[in-house]
């Protein structure tokens, strides 16, 4: 696997390239020295966003529906980042909430700012 730099994400290339770099780590173990990388990564991703990115005030599954609409995904295409197909159906209809684990795997597949998950 490739490697980056740790540091400040500073403009859309390094935006980028962390990115990336986090869809390659996507499965990384927690506990790991790729898993660590990740978590790290996420908070570069998530500060340069919040600075960067202006978000109106919606609630996270709205952002979802927005998406899944705008790309043509279905439930089946996001339940396996949810825990599933009936976690998937529960948290689109508000029964349930999205967990942490469920912010970041959505953030990184639809490329959604984590912000505008929580």
């Amino acid at each position: 696997m490739t490697t980056i730099a740790l540091r400040v994400i500073k403009n859309k290339t390094d935006y980028d390239a962390v990115v990336t770099r986090i869809n390659q780590l996507f499965n990384a173990s927690p506990g790991t020295t790729e898993g660590y990388e990740l978590e790290l990564l996420l908070l570069l991703v998530d500060n340069y966003q919040r600075k960067n990115l202006w978000l109106p005030d919606v609630e996270p599954v709205e952002v979802i529906k927005f998406v899944m609409t705008q790309r043509g995904l279905t439930l089946q295409d996001i339940a396996n980042y949810l825990g599933g197909e009936d976690i998937a159906h529960q948290i689109m209809s508000g029964k349930k909430t999205l967990t942490p684990q469920m912010i970041k795997a959505l953030s990184t597949y639809l490329h959604i700012p984590v912000e505008a998950l929580l």
